[in-house]
C-alpha cells in the first residue's frame, strides 16, 4: 500500500504479481556472515499487479536503482535515507525515515550497515542515496559525484535484536550480479511493468 499512513492508503492497495529472488540465496548457498542472514544477495524484486493498465508507480512515481557503489566514497561510505514501517515505532502504522551514514562492512558479507532505530516491519524498505533533490557534482570533492536523485542502493535486510542495545541495520550491497540480474529477469517476464 503506497504511502500507507495510520490505516489510510491514498494510492489504493496493490496485489503482487511476480516475485524474483536470487537462486543462491533461496538454496542457502549465498555467502553469508550469519547463515541465512547478513548475506551478499538478500534482495528480491516484486512486481505488483496492475489495476487495469496502471501500475502502482504510475500513481506514486518510481525510484531508480544503482549498483556498484553509486554515491559511495572511496572509504565505502554513503549518506543513506532509509524508509520503513517498523512495528516498534507507531505500531508500523506510519512510514519512518532514517538518515544516517552507511558503510560497507567486509566482515558482514560486504553489507552496508547504518545506525537505525527501525526494527521488524522495516524489512524490504528502500535505502536511497540523493533522496529528494539531486546533488551538484563537484570534481574537487569525492562526495556528490553521482548526481541522479532517488536511487535505491539496498533494502533493509537485517538488524540487531538485543532489546535496543545496538541500533544498527544492514542491507545487501546492490551489484550487477544480484539486483541488476533480478530486474532484467523481471522485465523479461512482465515487460509492461518496466519503465
Amino acid at each position: 500500500m503506497p504511502a500507507y499512513s495510520d490505516g489510510a492508503a491514498p494510492f489504493g492497495e496493490w496485489d503482487w504479481h511476480t516475485v524474483i529472488a536470487p537462486t543462491k540465496y533461496l538454496k542457502g548457498t549465498d555467502r553469508c556472515a550469519v547463515r541465512g542472514i547478513v548475506c551478499e544477495s538478500d534482495v528480491a524484486v516484486i512486481i505488483l499487479a496492475p489495476q487495469g493498465s496502471r501500475y502502482a508507480g504510475d500513481a506514486t512515481g518510481y525510484f531508480g536503482f544503482a549498483v556498484g557503489g553509486f554515491s559511495y566514497n572511496n572509504a565505502g561510505q554513503a549518506q543513506i535515507t532509509q524508509l520503513g514501517y517498523p512495528v516498534s515505532l507507531n505500531g508500523g502504522e506510519e512510514m519512518i525515515r532514517t538518515d544516517a551514514q552507511g558503510v560497507i562492512d567486509q566482515s558482514l558479507a560486504n553489507n552496508t550497515v547504518m545506525g537505525s532505530g527501525q526494527t521488524g516491519g522495516s524489512s524490504g524498505g528502500p535505502w536511497l542515496v540523493n533522496f529528494g533533490l539531486g546533488v551538484t557534482p563537484d570534481n574537487t570533492n569525492p562526495f556528490g559525484r553521482d548526481p541522479q536523485r532517488n536511487r535505491v542502493v539496498g533494502v533493509t535486510s537485517w538488524g540487531y535484536n538485543d532489546n535496543g542495545q545496538m541500533k544498527q541495520q544492514g542491507a545487501s550491497f546492490f551489484t550487477k550480479k544480484n539486483i541488476t540480474t533480478l530486474v532484467k529477469d523481471a522485465c523479461k517476464k512482465v515487460k509492461a511493468a518496466c519503465k
